[in-house]
Order: C-alpha cells, then sequence, then structure tokens
C-alpha cells in the first residue's frame, strides 16, 4: 500500500480501495485490464462537476457561454496537461512502450483516475479532486475564460487585426427614456468602410459589446 502513497496527496484523503486506482492507472494495453470503463465514467463526472461549478460561479452567464466555457476546461488538450502536471506520467502501469498519442493516454487516465475518486468516495471527493487539480479552488480563477467569451469586441478587433482590416464602432444615435429613466446608445459595426450589425445598450460599451457579438458570429460564419 505504502507504493501508492501518491494517491492521498492527489486526492487529498487515502482512499478506501486501492485496487480501483491502480486498475484507473492502468493503460488498456497493459496486462492486466484496462482502464476503459473508468475513463467512460470519469468523462460523465467531469463534465457533472465542471458544469455545476460553472453554473454556481456564474449565475448570469448564459447556456452558450456555460457550454463554451465548459468544452475549454475539458476539452483533451487541458486534460493532457493537468495528467502530466499531476505526474501520472510516472505512474501508469502498462507493459508496452508508450509513443503513439501518449499525452491523450495521460488524459484518458486522468479521466480513469476521476473515476475511480468517484466509485470510491462519491460525488464530494471528485468535486474536490476537480478543485484543485481542473477547475481551481476559487471560480474566480475562471473569469477570464467567461470574459473571453463575452468580450466580442475584444474578439472582433483581434479578428480584425488578423484578417488586417479596419473595425470601427460607429455611434447611430443616443436618446434618453424617460419611462426607465435611462439613456439607449445604439452602435453600429463598420469594417473597411461597409456597415454590419447593429447594437443597442444602456451604456456605449453594452451597445457595442451587442453590435460586436452579431458581426463577430457574421463575420466568423463566412470564414468558416
Amino acid at each position: 500500500m505504502s507504493s501508492y502513497a501518491f494517491l492521498e496527496e492527489w486526492c487529498g484523503y487515502m482512499p478506501a480501495d486501492i485496487s480501483i486506482f491502480k486498475k484507473a492507472l492502468t493503460h488498456r494495453s497493459g496486462k492486466e485490464t484496462g482502464n476503459e470503463q473508468l475513463e467512460y465514467l470519469g468523462d460523465a463526472v467531469i463534465n457533472l462537476v465542471v458544469a455545476d461549478a460553472l453554473y454556481n460561479g456564474f449565475p448570469t452567464a448564459t447556456e452558450g457561454t456555460l457550454t463554451r466555457t465548459r468544452a475549454k476546461i475539458v476539452c483533451r488538450e487541458n486534460l493532457n496537461k493537468t495528467a502530466l502536471k499531476m505526474g501520472i506520467q510516472h505512474h501508469l502501469l502498462s507493459n508496452v512502450t508508450l509513443k503513439t498519442n501518449a499525452e491523450d493516454i495521460y488524459g484518458n487516465a486522468f479521466e480513469a483516475l476521476v473515476g475511480a475518486v468517484w466509485v470510491d468516495g462519491g460525488y464530494e471527493r471528485a468535486h474536490q479532486f476537480l478543485l484543485k487539480w481542473l477547475i481551481g479552488t476559487d471560480i474566480r480563477q475562471l473569469q477570464h475564460i467567461q470574459t473571453q467569451e463575452t468580450d466580442y469586441k475584444s474578439r472582433l478587433l483581434e479578428w480584425g487585426q488578423t484578417q488586417r482590416k479596419n473595425v470601427e464602432f460607429v455611434q447611430l444615435s443616443e436618446r434618453y427614456e424617460k419611462q426607465h429613466d435611462c439613456h439607449l446608445f445604439i452602435y453600429i459595426v463598420r469594417i473597411e468602410g461597409k456597415d454590419f450589425c447593429q447594437g443597442a445598450g444602456h451604456s456605449k460599451l453594452e451597445a457595442q459589446q451587442v453590435a460586436a457579438r452579431k458581426t463577430f458570429q457574421q463575420v466568423t460564419k463566412k470564414s468558416q
């Protein structure tokens, strides 16, 4: 059991069933049964826990923003990096040399490990494990991802730089709405002198963001 002492550091507790963690760290090409079933379970657990964290961390975010943010967190590249950061590569069991798609193998093992934590310790243990290694103990650390998703003005300007096109935000009107005691601004996006989409908002930035979102979706759709 002492050879698996590293699990306590990984999980934050010493697992009750070491055998299931050994299975999680056994690559499918190994002599023993592989970790495919635990990998399948871990994938579902990761999506559930990350969705829960984002739902509670960003209560005003749209469904689309939450979905895209979760996709960035649970993507294969991020799981691979997390596995290597943990040092899974030093504990993966296999009777063959791992050469092809080695990083994906480590990411798969991370998913299997999450599945093992779920089976051994339940949701709360899995939640704490993923907060520590994948999500971050402070959900505000994900603010930059959420901001990148909603700051369409910056994304559109970056697109314009990449495409070498001049992007402007032109104010069309401003009026005071007495009924709501606020101002309403209307902006339009102009690219290389051509008018694209308009946006309205109770601040200049809000109106620009609305116009930028519509325009960004339009111009990137054309380029796909």
